[in-house]
């Protein structure tokens, strides 16, 4: 076999491992830490091995959750998506997003916790502007109920 053909086959082959989201089927999915059904578009997430696993969440603390019991230890650099609380359905990257913590916020597991683009859409949320953390931080937080 040629060099180029070889190298060509391997990019292909490339291309077709690199992970994607999955799409939340609300209603119908089931979140991989805690079980219960995912049924709303404004929390939740994704987490993508780099093997190309996606693991489903219906609350940013079920993914942490689940991410600091399973990769964390692991040393598995994941994809880690979270639903926009601003605009339900609408996954980013958790590592760039900012995270609102509020009574106002009614998230699944009770931890008052939604994820926003920025600071600014954060704040549209939060007249007092409780607590504003972003993905380390929401690491350092005890989640668990």
């Amino acid at each position: 076999m040629h060099w180029s053909v070889k190298i060509f086959s391997l990019a292909i082959f490339a291309v077709g491992c690199i992970a994607k989201p999955a799409p939340i089927q609300y209603g119908k999915d089931a979140c991989d830490f805690c079980r219960m059904t995912i049924m709303d578009p404004a929390f939740g997430g994704e987490i993508i091995t780099r093997k190309g696993k996606v693991f489903k969440f219906d609350g940013t603390e079920c993914l942490v959750n689940f991410y600091k019991a399973h990769l964390a230890p692991a040393n598995d650099l994941p994809t880690i998506l979270v639903a926009d609380y601003s605009h339900p359905g609408r996954l980013m990257d958790a590592k760039q997003a900012v995270f609102l913590q509020d009574e106002k916020i009614n998230s699944p597991m009770g931890a008052h916790l939604g994820a926003f683009p920025n600071t600014t859409a954060a704040r549209q949320v939060s007249e007092d502007h409780r607590i504003i953390m972003g993905w380390n931080n929401l690491l350092e937080l005890d989640l668990k109920k």
